[in-house]
Formats: C-alpha cells, structure tokens, sequence
C-alpha cells in the first residue's frame, strides 16, 4: 500500500462508501495481504459473484489493485489488495449532500476497525506480560490525559508525533514488535 487516495466524485463515494464495498475494504484492511473475490466472499460469508462485481467496482476507481495472478486449474486466479493507506475526500466534497448523509457511517467504520486492531494487539500484549517467568510490565503502556493547546499547537504536536512515529516504522528482524493508536480529539 502506499500513501493516499483523494475521493473527488459523488461517484466514487458512492462506491467506496456502499455499506457492502465498506466491508469489502475492511476485510482487506484487517487480512493486509493480496486475497481473490472468492477468499473475501468465504470470510464474509457472502456469494462469490456478488463479491467478485463489488471488488472490480473498487478495482475500477483504483482503491483496489491486483498484487498478483495466479493459474488454478487452468483459470487465473486475480489476487487483490488495497492500493492506498488512506482513502480521504476531496474538501470540496466534503461540502456535498451526499458527503454529509454518510460522513457518520465513514467515520464508525474508520474507527471500528482501528479499535479492532489496536484491541488485538493489546491482547497479544498482555499475553507477552503474563506468559513469562517473570512479570514484565513494560510491554503495555497506555495512557488518557487531557492536554490543552491552541489550534497552531495542536497542528505542531501531531506533526511531532508522527515524525516521532515514523521513525520506528521501518521492519527490523533484530527488535522487538510493538503497536500503538495515537489518537488526539478535541473535546472541549
């Protein structure tokens, strides 16, 4: 996956954010691996051919691409996988109607499969803390405090933050895997 896609139809939102096609791109989201229509249709539990026109309509406007083919008994099998690690929308239209009637679905969904993710984590986490002979609470961190800023100081301390991030996103076999949900919302 790389960088962003920017949504600047009514036509690509509407495909992207058909409540069927949401659960499409969640389930490649969450199996971060190239998978045929048929492997999707099996994990959510839906018809194939159903799944197969769903997924060439993402593949159409590019938020989906093949990884790879493959040749199963004679048939080329087309393995897919998202193409971009952030699906936004154009600012213009986020002035739209459309926009606006599903901007609440948009954002359960974000925040779902975030939660999701972050929750198995924090399991696999604390397993690794209790699993050994001897109790090591530095594998889980967490903390919720409230911090109070300006607009230019919040934009500042995000920029920090991901900069900070960004430099222990690269895999190394040598160090230890951790995982973390950044988040800052305002709330007052």
């Amino acid at each position: 996956m790389k960088g962003t896609i920017y949504l600047t139809t009514d036509q690509q939102l509407k495909i992207v954010y058909d409540p069927y096609r949401m659960r499409i791109i969640e389930t490649y989201f969450k199996t971060q691996e190239p998978q045929t229509a048929t492997q999707i249709a099996d994990i959510i539990g839906e018809p194939p051919g159903k799944v197969h026109y769903h997924v060439n309509k993402l593949h159409e406007i590019d938020v989906l691409q093949i990884e790879k083919t493959k040749s199963i008994n004679g048939i080329q099998a087309k393995y897919y996988g998202l193409k971009y690690e952030h699906i936004l929308v154009d600012p213009e239209l986020r002035k739209g109607q459309y926009f606006r009637e599903i901007r609440g679905m948009s954002r359960a969904t974000n925040f779902r499969i975030h939660v999701e993710h972050f929750s198995e984590d924090i399991v696999k986490a604390h397993e690794f803390t209790f699993s050994g002979s001897e109790y090591h609470p530095g594998y889980v961190y967490s903390n919720h405090t409230k911090l109070y800023m300006t607009k230019e100081q919040q934009r500042d301390f995000m920029k920090e933050m991901n900069q900070l991030i960004q430099q222990y996103t690269t895999p190394d076999d040598s160090v230890g895997v951790y995982t973390t949900l950044f988040g800052l919302a305002r709330v007052e």
